[in-house]
């Protein structure tokens, strides 16, 4: 249902951008490359990446709250993010979605 309202479903897009973040939507960003999507597509998708941005902090800053040992995420933090980020920045300058699928 999601990838049809980014590819042409003008009607619905209010639909995405009102609808709870959840993981079909994440999948949904997760595997779009941007760089086929028209105007008004890319309005929609930069909203919806922002809902499931802010629902991941939310999630990550409720986990935080319990966390004893902060080193050990630091450390963790450290290696995960760069590597992730590197795999996906590349994955776009080559014309495809940030994450296989």
């Amino acid at each position: 249902m999601y990838r049809s309202i980014l590819r042409g479903m003008e009607e619905l897009t209010r639909e995405i951008e009102n609808g709870q973040p959840s993981g079909a939507v994440y999948d949904l960003i997760m595997s779009t490359n941007p760089a086929k999507l028209s105007q008004e597509q890319l309005l929609v998708f930069a909203i919806v990446a922002r809902k499931v941005k802010a629902t991941c902090e939310y999630a990550e800053l409720a986990a935080l709250a319990h966390i004893r040992d902060t080193a050990e995420l630091a450390m963790a933090i450290t290696v995960a993010e760069p590597a992730f980020g590197e795999a996906a920045r590349d994955r776009l300058r080559a014309g495809r979605p940030p994450c296989p699928g």
